[in-house]
């Protein structure tokens, strides 16, 4: 009885009809145009009618690049179960948490659908990346990291924590998914090979950690203290 107390309620109340276009075979029509040019799909879809459209796209087009799914903010038991089969990476923003938690709760989208759901997709074997979707969202890949665990608002309390990542888990999703997410090949840790990895002055889930240097392909390309020494440079040259 209270599921299905909570199911009207969504039907009544939670109804968000956003769709760019009104059928599959719509979307299916512009998608397949850009496969055609050998382009990875990135489709954005933000509640579970437009996942569950861009899913039959790509169950039916099958495109050759590949395809992610951004946003995937508010999913059902039933869409979860959709991806099942399907090659796709969803790319998720947790860092909006802090902003949508009192619009979540208000619309009583949670306990009754997931919302952004990392973990029951992670658990059903789903590709899961984490983005920031700046500018709009907080650019900061470890502010995202820290929300997937966390899933806090911004007084505190947690949102839909069934859904929380562990930190291990969250780090992957920001690195290994992220990477998966743009298409770019796995590239396994093997001895003598060039490394790309990022340093951190602390724990990723310390606010006060921050990135210290950045190394791609064995070559170091950003240093927090190199930047730091441009900055005063240039400085200096104004001054004078």
């Amino acid at each position: 009885m209270n599921v299905a107390i909570q199911d009207l309620t969504l039907l009544l109340f939670a109804h968000l009809p956003y769709l760019r276009f009104p059928s599959s075979q719509a979307l299916l029509g512009t998608a397949a145009v850009f496969d055609n040019m050998g382009c990875r799909l990135q489709i954005h879809a933000l509640g579970n009618t437009a996942v569950r459209q861009a899913l039959e796209v790509v169950r039916t087009l099958k495109p050759a690049a590949g395809a992610s799914l951004e946003h995937v903010m508010v999913l059902g038991r039933s869409d979860l179960d959709a991806f099942a089969d399907v090659p796709v990476v969803a790319s998720l923003q947790p860092g909006f948490i802090p902003h949508y938690a009192d619009a979540l709760e208000a619309q009583g989208i949670v306990p009754s659908l997931h919302a952004f759901p990392l973990a029951s997709l992670a658990k059903r074997g789903v590709k899961v990346a984490i983005s920031s979707d700046a500018p709009c969202g907080h650019a900061d890949p470890l502010h995202n990291i820290r929300c997937a665990v966390h899933r806090t608002a911004g007084d505190g309390r947690q949102i839909d924590p069934r859904e929380a990542l562990d930190v291990s888990s969250a780090v992957a999703a920001a690195s290994l998914g992220a990477a998966q997410a743009i298409g770019l090949p796995p590239s396994p840790l093997q001895a003598g090979a060039c490394a790309t990895f990022t340093l951190l002055n602390g724990h990723p889930l310390d606010p006060v950690s921050r990135v210290v240097e950045t190394w791609i392909d064995g070559r170091c390309v950003w240093s927090a203290s190199r930047d730091i020494d441009k900055i005063s440079a240039i400085s200096i040259q104004q001054e004078a």
